[in-house]
């Protein structure tokens, strides 16, 4: 009788998720597209701190390298419980079984943003409070939609953490754009201070009174000499002008990285829909933010 009990939830479990046509939810696209973004990320964090070298911010590069180490394990997280949650799925398994495996899937995700995240975070101890305590409310769960129902605020919450990561590592690429500038104008410092003391001779002039024959001879030598300095300058104008531009290229990588750890988050909630609808997951949104970031890299290899 148990064995014959057992058969019947499993079958009534797999109809459950079963649509007309009689097939399982697919949820590969999802996995896939976690596997896509965390490729994505690392391959990001590469280009900004290379943007950063070539910068010769050589400590903010190291800094940030070891920051970006931290969304890259996360990311690998993401991935293992994408796989964990599909695998689950795709097995068609009933019940405890399966709510017990999506809890454990989400317990290591929370964990490995636990470990890598939260020393450096503020606020790092309140959202992993709120994941584990939903994580808890998934265990108990009674079924494998509940399950991912209650899981989806958890996973939420170690998105949070992953985002923030990433707005400090926007910070230390802002802080630094000034300091490119300093860099690049350092070589013409001589340059630079002349034009300055031929504006404020100009100024003088202007300031003097009238127009005079005198002053007017004055302002052309000035007019002569600030050109002369001007296409001196423009190497420096130059060499600014493509530094600033990659990185604001490399500010967009890290505003759309975060975006993709975001969207990552509602795929998930997509995948909940899946399970209770038995169709397949189209992470669409997931998927375009990863085509941004391929754009973006593509970008900083050509500037």
């Amino acid at each position: 009788m148990r064995s014959r009990s057992a058969w019947i939830s499993c079958v009534v479990f797999v109809a459950a998720l079963v649509q007309g046509c009689g097939t399982l939810p697919d949820t590969g696209s999802f996995a896939d597209a976690s596997v896509q973004l965390r490729s994505a990320l690392a391959s990001s964090g590469t280009a900004v701190a290379g943007e950063l070298d070539r910068a010769k911010q050589e400590q903010r590069a190291r800094t940030l390298r070891e920051l970006w180490a931290r969304v890259n394990t996360a990311a690998d997280a993401m991935v293992a419980y994408s796989e964990s949650v599909g695998g689950i799925v795709s097995a068609g398994k009933a019940g405890g079984e399966s709510v017990r495996q999506v809890a454990d899937a989400g317990a290591k995700l929370a964990d490995a943003a636990k470990i890598v995240l939260g020393p450096s975070i503020p606020g790092a101890v309140q959202l992993l409070a709120e994941a584990y305590s939903k994580i808890a409310e998934a265990r108990a769960a009674r079924a494998l939609d509940e399950a991912l129902q209650n899981m989806q605020p958890a996973v939420g919450r170690v998105s949070e953490l992953v985002a923030l990561q990433l707005d400090d590592l926007h910070g230390i690429l802002v802080a630094s754009s000034e300091l490119v500038d300093i860099e690049i104008e350092k070589p013409y410092s001589k340059e630079i201070s002349y034009l300055s003391q031929l504006r404020q001779q100009r100024r003088a002039l202007y300031e003097t009174g009238p127009l005079t024959a005198a002053i007017g001879q004055q302002l052309q030598q000035l007019d002569a000499a600030e050109r002369t300095i001007l296409a001196k300058l423009e190497p420096m104008q130059k060499d600014r002008s493509a530094a600033q531009e990659r990185l604001k290229n490399a500010r967009a990588l890290i505003a759309t990285a975060r975006q993709g750890v975001m969207d990552w988050s509602a795929a998930h909630y997509q995948l909940l829909g899946a399970v209770r609808a038995g169709r397949t997951v189209e992470p669409r949104a997931l998927l375009q933010t990863i085509t941004e970031l391929r754009d973006l890299l593509k970008r900083a290899r050509e500037l």
